[in-house]
């Protein structure tokens, strides 16, 4: 947890899960690459000072004297969790797998952004005031806490796009099964992804859960196939 504004402009005040290897701060031995008199190294720390002749005088790059902050350490869901595990634990695994980008059959593991940054589920599931349910909840709130007022619009087509295609799928998977019979191997595999994107909530992990999908939709048309129905 960085607590702070980065050289991104981000306010990074939500819970992360793994440890910063630089933080963006400026070591003093940046200074002696350009400068060398003692009356100028005395003036480090001066914030506002060195920010004012390097920047606005004289355009200096940030990554000149910052260094690039940077997120380490291996992804793991068991960072991620934290006390989320209570809930986790007891049957709720989907988010947490779908999250990390993994379970789906026939698909590449896939990790949220969000994930591989090491962000905990506290990052999204808010402690809001006023809401008195037993679970945080996670909403465009959550997405606009961070990155501004514009992923209100992304958030929510998230939301639309996730439901409208597990829907689509889910409409073709019943009708593929009317026709076909549950027999067709590559139609267990379809409804084994689509059943993991709609247990995890497909926003946890959106990218993921699209390629799931698709790869549910072309799975039913390999069933399809093998019964000599017409492909969706």
């Amino acid at each position: 947890n960085l607590g702070v504004v980065g050289r991104c402009g981000m306010q990074c005040p939500t819970p992360h899960g793994r440890p910063q290897a630089t933080d963006g701060s400026v070591p003093k031995e940046r200074c002696v690459t350009c400068h060398n008199e003692p009356a100028r190294l005395a003036a480090y720390g001066d914030t506002e000072l060195l920010h004012h002749k390097h920047v606005t005088e004289h355009k200096v790059d940030c990554q000149h004297c910052h260094l690039e902050i940077q997120h380490v350490g291996e992804p793991r869901i068991t960072a991620a969790a934290t006390a989320c595990g209570t809930c986790h634990e007891q049957g709720h695994s989907p988010q947490m797998t779908l999250y990390a980008g993994l379970g789906g059959r026939g698909v590449d593991s896939m990790p949220d952004p969000m994930f591989l940054a090491g962000v905990r589920c506290e990052g999204c599931h808010l402690d809001i005031p006023g809401h008195t349910g037993a679970t945080r909840k996670a909403s465009e709130i959550s997405c606009m806490s961070c990155h501004g007022p514009t992923y209100l619009r992304i958030y929510r087509h998230w939301k639309t796009t996730v439901a409208e295609r597990t829907a689509k799928v889910e409409q073709q998977f019943a009708e593929t099964a009317a026709r076909t019979g549950a027999d067709p191997e590559a139609l267990q595999e379809a409804r084994f992804n689509l059943d993991l994107v709609k247990r995890a909530n497909g926003i946890h992990n959106v990218r993921y859960a699209y390629a799931l999908l698709q790869r549910s939709h072309d799975d039913l048309n390999r069933a399809r196939a093998s019964r000599g129905i017409a492909t969706l």
